[in-house]
């Protein structure tokens, strides 16, 4: 499962498309973080996993990832929480993944 959020350079939520002046300001003032919910990173087979290919790309794009796995989700007064982790993927089957340490967040924010 992948989530995606965008993020206004001041953090403030929005769309992404063309201001009045007809400027796109995805590209300049506004960052996207990426959530993945998945198996364990480190059971992954390297060459065949779609998830680690997308999340490759994603990074690649400058997008920020974090990963969570199914015991890192719950739902607490009707709204999705989880314990995230900040990801990077590296091209490199020796080495191909890095997890920051743990915070809890809204998911969805």
């Amino acid at each position: 499962m992948l989530l995606a959020s965008r993020f206004r350079s001041n953090g403030a939520r929005g769309a992404a498309g063309p201001d009045r002046q007809g400027r796109c300001w995805h590209h300049s003032t506004m960052s996207i973080r990426l959530g993945v919910l998945m198996d364990p990173i480190h059971a992954i087979h390297y060459a065949k996993d779609s998830t680690l290919a997308m999340l490759l790309a994603a990074q690649a794009r400058g997008w920020s990832l974090v990963y969570m796995e199914q015991r890192d989700v719950w739902l607490r007064e009707g709204i999705a929480w989880g314990r995230v982790r900040a990801l990077r993927v590296a091209a490199d089957p020796q080495h191909w993944f890095e997890l920051g340490e743990p915070q809890t967040m809204r998911l969805g924010d």
